[in-house]
């Protein structure tokens, strides 16, 4: 019996007899999979780094806004707050820019 023929019973996975579906689905995994390899060798290189097994950012923010006099004035507020202490991570897609590849300290 092929692959395929093995999947004709369970209905909930009738999209994987089309080949499309079944190269598109394994490429995902493997996207998905390369995704977790590299948020786990980040969280690892910071660890390194710092030394800080509870490396937070700290950041948040608000803001506020509405009408004051309908479609006439408005007001506006915000206030933004990051205090990272660690490392940031630089990594360009391009090839042409991997120059600005960089591990630096936070500022």
């Amino acid at each position: 019996m092929s692959p395929v023929g093995a999947l004709a019973g369970l209905d909930g996975l009738r999209a994987l007899r089309h080949r499309n579906f079944r190269l598109f689905w394994s490429g995902q995994l493997i996207s998905l999979i390369g995704t977790w390899m590299q948020q786990v060798a980040q969280a690892w290189l910071v660890l390194t780094l710092t030394n800080d097994p509870f490396f937070a950012r700290r950041q948040s923010g608000f803001w506020l806004g509405g009408p004051i006099k309908k479609d006439k004035i408005f007001f506006f507020g915000n206030f933004e707050y990051t205090n990272q202490n660690g490392v940031y991570v630089v990594q360009p897609d391009l090839p042409s820019l991997a120059n600005f590849a960089a591990i630096s300290g936070a500022p």
